[in-house]
Formats: structure tokens, C-alpha cells, sequence
């Protein structure tokens, strides 16, 4: 069979022996088991009026016992390979004609090149892939034109719906689980593993490990029990088949009562949680390809915002011992910019999610405990329990299958964290602590970090 060689920019003929008949003679291989290769002898295209056997046009025949079993869905894909030499104004087409699917041809009309023309066939169960492949080689008669096709390629892919689904609901969980452990993590902006009846106004820096996070924080006291609390944070923290990167912010008002009642004080709070986010989201699904699930992770921006309201009662035990008790409730929203998987080997099922805004909801009871050690020393110990409610579906469409919708992925959580602090001079307080959350299908997330705060 004729080839071409290009060297140096020069275009070159050759033959590998005598030049033969069109015919479609093949030597047929299975490389990979979901796939049956063609390897053309003579399948070449002249126009030529001196070689009457080597003619404009060809189509041959191609079959490949490849399945799509019952319950399966899937597609096959075929790879037309071959190459052209158009030297006055020429074009090649090649032709994919498959049984029951949709002729699909693709025309060329550089100068001279190699082409690969592939053609998807989206299907459910059946038990072979027949057609036709075929070149044409248009242009004027007695021209030194050739085209002609090396090998033809015909592979099978399949999974299952289930498969399918589930991985759809891994990136909804993924997303439930992104909700509970920033509103873990951003309740250090507002002094949450600190007693919520500090006394007089501070800022201060805090760093952790772990989940990373570095930021700044203040609390200022207004008057009357009232004070303002917020601050912000670079955070990086994975858990749940989910992970964000970005900078999280928190502002909140917070009120205490100064004066005690019947062995106990009320306190409330409202607050706002906000973060811009690089987030990366993992699923898995079972193919033909291999006897393990293929994991695809994709990155895309998200915007975080929450609601929240949180109240209870401070029990002063004695003079060195205070429990708080308190609920919560907040709203979230999950804005998720909108992104497409890139077909690969290792995703041969690649979705689209579109722009999105998933909404959760998220409830806590909380008990923490401050213990004073000694007039430098004291202890905040605290743990809570909720449940992080999803009421969004994760819409995709998974490429040549169709649409599906990722149930929401509710989950139960606890959260958990330990902070000393230690007062060098009157109004300088150093704080070690360690925080973290475990969500029952999301994950763990924990960190240990310090802090240093100032009094002004």
C-alpha cells in the first residue's frame, strides 16, 4: 500500500512494494478487549486514469462482535485512520456508515496530512456494532491526488444507570459535605470555641494545620451586653469527596445578658458566613473498562453564603466553672459555577453540570465548657451535634446516556474542639486549640492551630 512521507516539509511518496488493487482486504486484531481493529491491505484512492484499479471511491464492510449487555447502556466509537495528498485544490471523505445509527462523514481539503475521523454511536443493549467505512477522493481526473485509509477502529463502551446515579449522588453528598465543615470552620471567626461573654473588645490572628486556614478576627463591644464579632480567613480543606480553597469571611451580633436570673443568663446571636471558593468535586463509576471504579475529580468556583440565628444559656456554675447550652439554625446557599468533564480514557462517561445554587439547611445543639485553671490559665472544651438538611438535586447530563438528578445527601454530624489560652500580660492572650467535624456521610474534617489576641 502507497504511504506518504512528510520530511522536512517535502512531501514524498512511497510504496511498501509493488502497488496493488483497491480491495478490502484486512487483517482484523483485538488490542484491548473492548476493541476490534481493521488493518487495511490496499485500501487506496487515485484519480488517475492509468490505474483503473485503483479507483475515486471505496467502502468496505466492517463488523465487531462487541456487546453492550442487557442492562447495560453505552456507545461504540469508530476511528477511521488513514491519510491524504490533494497538490491542486483536492478533498478526501471519509464515510461512517454504521447499521441502524446515522451516517456520519467528515471532508478534508488541506494539502497533504494524516486524519483520525471518529464517530460516537450512543446505544443500549446490543450484541454487535456492522456497517460500512468508506473514502472519496474528489478533484480532477490525472491529478497525483491519493488518499487512503490505514486502519479502522471500533470500540465498545458500557456501564449501568445505577453506576451512573450514585455518582451523581457522591457530588451532591460532596456538596452537603463542603456546607457542614465551612460552617465549622468559620464559627472560629466568631469566637465559637471561646466563652461568648468575653469581656471588653479584641482582634487578634489565628492559624491552623490540617485543614489549612489563616485569618484575622475581632470582637467589639457596643454596649449593654451587645457586642460585634467577625472576621476573615484564607482556609484549604478537603473532606467528603469534596474540597474548597479560598477565603472564608463571618460578621455577627451577639447579645448576652449582663445580668443573671435564676442561676442562669440568656444569650442570642444572628450572624452571616460568606466565602468565595476553588472547589473540587470526586465521583466514581464502574465501566467495561476495568474491574475498578474510575474516580474523576472536577474543579470548579462556588460561592458559599449562610444565615444564621443561635441562642441558649450560660450556667455560671462558680466562679471558675461556666457551661453553655446552646441551638442553632442556618441557612445556606451553594452557588456552583457550571462545568463539562473532559472525555478521557479514564472517563469515557464525562457530564456537564450547569450553573446551580443548591440550598441546605443546617441544625446544631452545642454544649461547651469553660473552666478557669488559673488567673492566666483557662480551658474551653465544646461539642455539638446537628444535621446538615440538603433540598437541591445536583442536575447533570452524563454525554451519551442523557440527564440525570443527584439526590440531595442529608447528613447527621458532630463537631468538636479544644482551646487553651494563655494571658502573658493583662491584655494579651495566646490561644492553642483543636477543632473538627465528622459528618455521617461526609467525612472528617480537623485542624489544630494557635491564635494571639489583643485587647484595645
Amino acid at each position: 500500500m502507497k504511504r506518504l512521507v512528510l520530511v522536512s516539509g517535502l512531501v514524498l511518496l512511497g510504496s511498501t512494494g509493488a502497488i496493488a488493487a483497491t480491495s478490502c482486504d484486512a487483517v482484523t486484531e483485538t488490542p484491548f478487549a473492548n476493541t476490534v481493529e481493521y488493518l487495511w491491505d490496499s485500501f487506496e484512492l487515485d484519480l488517475l486514469a492509468s490505474t483503473a484499479d485503483i479507483p475515486s471511491s471505496q467502502s468496505c464492510a466492517v463488523t465487531a462482535s462487541l456487546e453492550i449487555p442487557t442492562g447495560a447502556v453505552g456507545y461504540y466509537r469508530v476511528d477511521n485512520r488513514g491519510f491524504y495528498f490533494h497538490p491542486t485544490g483536492e478533498t478526501t471523505e471519509s464515510t461512517i456508515d454504521p447499521d441502524d445509527f446515522p451516517t456520519e462523514t467528515e471532508t478534508y481539503s488541506d494539502e497533504v496530512d494524516n486524519f483520525t475521523h471518529t464517530a460516537y454511536y450512543s446505544s443500549g443493549p446490543r450484541a454487535s456494532f456492522e456497517g460500512d467505512v468508506g473514502l472519496e477522493l474528489t478533484g480532477d481526473v490525472d491529478s497525483d491526488a491519493e488518499a487512503g485509509l490505514d486502519t479502522t477502529d471500533i470500540a465498545v463502551f458500557y456501564t449501568w444507570e445505577d453506576e451512573l446515579q450514585a455518582s451523581i449522588d457522591a457530588l451532591a453528598g460532596g456538596q452537603s459535605a463542603l456546607v457542614t465543615h465551612i460552617s465549622s470552620t468559620a464559627e472560629l471567626l466568631t469566637g465559637g470555641n471561646k466563652p461568648v461573654d468575653v469581656q471588653g473588645s479584641e482582634v487578634g490572628i489565628l492559624g491552623g494545620r490540617g485543614s489549612y486556614m489563616f485569618g484575622v478576627a475581632g470582637h467589639y463591644s457596643i454596649a449593654d451586653g451587645f457586642s460585634l464579632l467577625g472576621g476573615v480567613s484564607l482556609i484549604d480543606q478537603s473532606a467528603g469527596g469534596a474540597s474548597g480553597t479560598g477565603i472564608l469571611g463571618a460578621l455577627a451580633v451577639r447579645y448576652v445578658d449582663p445580668v443573671q436570673t435564676s442561676g442562669f443568663r440568656l444569650f442570642g446571636e444572628g450572624g452571616l458566613n460568606f466565602a468565595a471558593l476553588s472547589t473540587t468535586f470526586s465521583r466514581s463509576y464502574l465501566t467495561n473498562l476495568s474491574v475498578d471504579p474510575l474516580t474523576v475529580d472536577s474543579t470548579t468556583s462556588a460561592a458559599f453564603g449562610s444565615a444564621y440565628v443561635r441562642g441558649g444559656v450560660i450556667l455560671d456554675v462558680d466562679s471558675q466553672n461556666q457551661v453553655l447550652l446552646s441551638t442553632s439554625v442556618q441557612q445556606t446557599g451553594l452557588g456552583i459555577a457550571g462545568y463539562t468533564e473532559e472525555l478521557t480514557p479514564l472517563n469515557p462517561f464525562p457530564l456537564t453540570v450547569e450553573d446551580q445554587t443548591a440550598w441546605f439547611t443546617v441544625l446544631r445543639a452545642n454544649a461547651a465548657w469553660t473552666t478557669e485553671l488559673s488567673p492566666e490559665l483557662d480551658l474551653t472544651a465544646n461539642v455539638g451535634v446537628g444535621a446538615t438538611i440538603a433540598h437541591t438535586p445536583v442536575n447533570a447530563e452524563v454525554a451519551f446516556v442523557g440527564d440525570f438528578a443527584g439526590t440531595p445527601q442529608s447528613t447527621a454530624f458532630v463537631d468538636y474542639g479544644l482551646r487553651l489560652g494563655w494571658m502573658p500580660t493583662a491584655d494579651l492572650t495566646v490561644d492553642v486549640f483543636a477543632q473538627g467535624s465528622t459528618a455521617m456521610n461526609g467525612g472528617t474534617h480537623a485542624q489544630i492551630g494557635s491564635g494571639l489576641r489583643m485587647k484595645f
